[in-house]
């Protein structure tokens, strides 16, 4: 996890409170497995745009807190909508 305010990884929450964590994880691997689908998923898309670069370059995209700001509102607002559709 990520501390963007303060530019810091959080450790991993399985270490902490184990009901929190296995909620979270349920429904970001639901979440996950409809967005980052290869077939049918936005995150490629999604990610180049945001980074304005094309898809044969996505493996070369700097790992940088720059990018990170870039893509962060995309995925949230992605994050957002799957969950109000299944509100």
């Amino acid at each position: 996890m990520v501390d963007s305010k303060n530019r810091k990884l959080i450790p991993n929450p399985e270490h902490g409170d184990k009901q929190m964590s296995e909620h979270y994880r349920m429904r970001g691997n639901a979440f996950a497995k409809i967005y980052f689908d290869l077939e049918t998923g936005k995150y490629l898309s999604a990610y180049c745009t945001a980074l304005g670069i094309s898809s044969h370059k996505i493996y070369f995209a700097d790992d940088t807190w720059k990018n990170f700001d870039l893509l962060k509102p995309v995925f949230d607002r992605r994050f957002a909508e799957w969950k109000n559709k299944r509100a």
